[in-house]
């Protein structure tokens, strides 16, 4: 038997544009729902991204700042070497009282001291000179000028001069004072002085003065033990001890 469909046209192709169109449906919520996955998605990445742009501004704004700041710290530290320059320069190469302390360890108990004068002199001022010349003729020749003559060290300012005055027991006292003070690295050119006799408080004693200098060219080093002193830099010494 032969199979004879009563459907008419119209409804079959009412059902196949019913299927078509829910096909379509389907493919364009399946579309739908990735663009709105695919937005959600790009938000995200977009505020990641945002966030590591604030991240790195953060980053750059914080080297700028320690960048300054290293900047500064360098200026406060040239500001500081160059203040602790002014104060070796103007600070005496050798303290008065590592002198005090070397001499009255070199006494012996029995010298009393009425002075001890320490000096120096100054350097001398050197004016610029200020050249004035007359004609061309003078200037071509007496163009080449004569180099300054070079610095000495022993010159008078690189010196402390000191000069004790006191009294001994006897002469032998002073004379034992000038060779312990030849012998110590720190002094120079001991001299002695008038020596006389004389009476106080009932007694004889000798009284002297001792004139010698302190080159300024020595190196402190401090005592290991109780009333030792030592210097460095003598010539022909090394190392010496004061006792």
């Amino acid at each position: 038997m032969s199979q004879i469909n009563f459907l008419p046209d119209s409804f079959l192709q009412h059902r196949r544009r019913r299927r078509s169109a829910v096909r379509q449906y389907a493919l364009l919520a399946v579309v739908a729902a990735g663009m709105i996955g695919w937005y959600f998605s790009a938000q995200n990445r977009l505020e990641r991204l945002n966030d590591y742009a604030r991240s790195l501004e953060e980053l750059a704004a914080t080297t700028a700042m320690q960048k300054t700041q290293a900047l500064q710290l360098g200026e406060r530290e040239k500001a500081l070497v160059r203040r602790v320059q002014i104060q070796r320069e103007l600070s005496p190469p050798i303290d008065l009282s590592e002198v005090i302390a070397v001499i009255t360890g070199i006494l012996p108990e029995s010298v009393a001291l009425d002075s001890l004068a320490v000096t120096q002199q100054p350097p001398p001022i050197q004016q610029p000179q200020v050249s004035t010349p007359s004609s061309k003729t003078k200037t071509k020749s007496k163009s080449k000028t004569k180099p300054a003559p070079a610095p000495t060290s022993d010159q008078p300012w690189h010196y402390l001069n000191v000069e004790l005055r006191g009294v001994a027991p006897s002469g032998s006292d002073m004379a034992n004072i000038v060779g312990s003070l030849e012998e110590h690295p720190l002094f120079d050119q001991v001299r002695p002085g008038d020596s006389r006799s004389v009476e106080r408080n009932g007694f004889k004693v000798s009284e002297f003065a001792i004139k010698f200098r302190v080159p300024l060219d020595r190196d402190y080093q401090p005592p290991a033990e109780p009333r030792v002193e030592q210097y460095v830099g003598a010539p022909g010494t090394e190392e010496t001890d004061a006792r």
